[in-house]
């Protein structure tokens, strides 16, 4: 077995929305920066294959990667090369993170994966839990939130 066929980050949360609008936040940059890490702004087109980076203004790229999934409103699957902090800590082998979109009762319910975490992407499980916080935030009262850490 594969060491990245088992997730080594999941989370779930419940968003009052419908699948479309948050495909629309996961998939949009000028969604993306209203709750990504560091108001980091999608860029690349969302296809199987395509590239993609997170760009931040005075900053640059904080994370490349390229879309392995693209089922529109049900799954998001890509690559996660981290371009912050120390390079010399970027691993080998990308990462990989998973968008899951399930409808339910009175919304959706979104889970987040994370595969291949290694000790220098530990930050990524905290990362997480701020960006559903933020996305989850936004999307029900169309107010970005703001962390005090970004």
């Amino acid at each position: 077995m594969n060491t990245l066929d088992k997730p080594d980050f999941v989370m779930s949360t419940y968003i009052k929305t419908s699948e479309a609008k948050l495909w629309e936040a996961l998939t949009t940059g000028s969604m993306t920066k209203q709750f990504f890490q560091m108001e980091g702004e999608l860029q690349g087109d969302v296809v199987e294959g395509g590239e993609y980076s997170y760009e931040v203004e005075g900053v640059g790229t904080i994370l490349t990667g390229t879309f392995l999934d693209v089922s529109p409103t049900s799954r998001l699957e890509m690559t996660f090369i981290p371009n912050w902090d120390d390079k010399s800590r970027i691993p080998e082998v990308p990462s990989r993170n998973v968008y899951e979109i399930e409808e339910s009762e009175e919304g959706c319910k979104l889970t987040i994966s994370h595969f291949g975490v290694t000790p220098a992407l530990e930050g990524v499980r905290d990362g997480w839990i701020r960006v559903a916080a933020r996305l989850k935030t936004l999307l029900e009262t169309g107010e970005p939130f703001k962390l005090s850490a970004n």
